[in-house]
C-alpha cells in the first residue's frame, strides 16, 4: 500500500514540473513572458528522472507486467490530478509549487496568480 502513494505522491511532483515547463503555466506562475531554455531543460529533466525512478519501485513490488500497468495507471491519476489543478484551481496549483517546488535555484517561488477579470 505504501508503495502504491508513494509513486502517486512521486509522480504528481513530476507532473507538477512538466506542467510548469510549458510556456503559459511558467508564465501564469512566474509573470514571466518566456521560459528560458535552461528553465526548460532543468524542469524537464527533474519530471522525466523523477518519472521514470518510479517505474523501478513498481516493478520490484509487483512484478513487470502488473507493476508497469499499476505505475502507467497511477502516473495517469496524478497526470490528471494537476491538470485538474492547473486549469480549475491555479492558486491552489501555485500554493503547491512553492511547497515543492525543486528548482528554487533557478527561479524564485511563484507568486500568486492574479485573477482576471
Amino acid at each position: 500500500m505504501t508503495a502504491l502513494w508513494g509513486i502517486l505522491i512521486v509522480s504528481f511532483f513530476s507532473f507538477m514540473h512538466f506542467a510548469v515547463s510549458v510556456q503559459k503555466h511558467h508564465r501564469d506562475l512566474y509573470k514571466k513572458m518566456a521560459i528560458t531554455n535552461k528553465e526548460f531543460r532543468v524542469l524537464q529533466g527533474v519530471a522525466w528522472v523523477t518519472l521514470l525512478g518510479t517505474l523501478i519501485p513498481a516493478i520490484q513490488h509487483w512484478g513487470v507486467g502488473i507493476g508497469i500497468m499499476t505505475w502507467l495507471l497511477l502516473i495517469t491519476v496524478s497526470a490528471l490530478v494537476v491538470t485538474a489543478l492547473v486549469n480549475f484551481a491555479p492558486e491552489s496549483f501555485a500554493k503547491l509549487w512553492r511547497l515543492l517546488g525543486v528548482v528554487r535555484f533557478i527561479a524564485p517561488p511563484a507568486e500568486r496568480p492574479q485573477r482576471t477579470k
